[in-house]
């Protein structure tokens, strides 16, 4: 099983086998461009916010970090075989070049930047995106504004990928303080859409606040 999460293997364990051995062998016949099965994959994707920074109603948007990751399986790189005696290997982040993923990405976002301190992050993604709200205050007190994060894979259609949002997709890691805006909670949804190439999975987030 690949997950975007960094496996952490204790000290000894790392003395006792040749890592180096190990990726060479799983790498050997392996090809990127290649589905890790047959049929279909399942993604599952998964955020955990660490804060809403900013909702302009001048701009129509909102800013908020998070972390984001995937797991999927790819037998491909299971390592029985070898009898080596650990269940996890850690991996450094150029590995994840070198192998299958499924390409997602945040399709409405305005802006986005991955955090690189103090070194580039890649089995857990640290991210800061600027995402549009739906806002129509015209009924101010009582309006309602929906911010939106869109998940899709921009290279496998529902085919090849299916998103799947985890058991527990949003994790809010602190409270949210915001000046004008209470936030009332979020909800996450999946769609499938047509596009003249096929139909293609759709992974979405909205937060709901209220302004104050």
């Amino acid at each position: 099983m690949v997950t975007m999460y960094m496996w952490i293997v204790p000290y000894f364990y790392q003395n006792s086998i040749n890592l180096g051995h190990i990726i060479n062998v799983l790498l050997e016949n392996y090809d990127i461009h290649l589905l890790p099965v047959k049929e279909r994959v399942n993604v599952t994707i998964e955020l955990h916010v660490q804060g809403i920074s900013r909702i302009s109603e001048i701009t129509g948007d909102f800013e908020l970090d998070f972390m984001y990751s995937e797991i999927w399986e790819d037998p491909r790189l299971s390592f029985k075989h070898l009898n080596v005696c650990t269940t996890n290997i850690t991996l450094k982040s150029d590995f994840r070049k070198k192998i299958w993923t499924p390409d997602t990405c945040i399709i409405n976002s305005k802006d986005a930047a991955v955090h690189s301190s103090p070194s580039e992050n890649t089995f857990i993604i640290l991210m800061k995106v600027k995402a549009p709200c739906k806002m129509d205050l015209k009924m101010f007190p009582f309006d309602w504004i929906y911010c939106q994060l869109v998940i899709e894979s921009y290279s496998f259609n529902t085919d090849e990928v299916r998103l799947v949002w985890h058991q527990t997709p949003v994790t809010m890691m602190d409270q949210v303080e915001l000046p004008d805006f209470d936030l009332i909670g979020w909800i996450t949804d999946h769609q499938r859409l047509g596009y003249p190439n096929g139909d293609w999975d759709r992974a979405q987030v909205i937060w709901l606040t209220h302004l104050k």
